[in-house]
């Protein structure tokens, strides 16, 4: 049984899911598009269908961190009433 998160130093990533299952998703929505919309979506390749779940997980995935971080960041500037700057990267290793 998999994980349901992935911890990626000290970010999670929670209901984490594999590129297999994610590719998985493309190949399902495009049979429900070329079985139930007929010929009008023809020219939709099961490649299209792949690309739009990928980027759609990895797009919100990252949108959504980053807007937690300026949530927290947003907090924690009024709550301690000082400017904030990320952590340099040689500090990150």
């Amino acid at each position: 049984m998999r994980p349901s998160h992935l911890r990626i130093g000290w970010i999670i990533i929670k209901n984490f899911r594999t590129k297999k299952h994610i590719v998985d998703l493309g190949r399902k929505l495009h049979i429900k598009i070329t079985k139930v919309i007929s010929a009008e979506f023809d020219e939709i390749a099961e490649e299209d269908c792949i690309n739009y779940m990928l980027n759609l997980v990895i797009n919100r995935t990252f949108d959504g961190y980053i807007i937690e971080i300026k949530t927290i960041y947003g907090q924690l500037v009024e709550i301690l009433g000082v400017k904030i700057d990320p952590a340099l990267d040689k500090w990150e290793n």
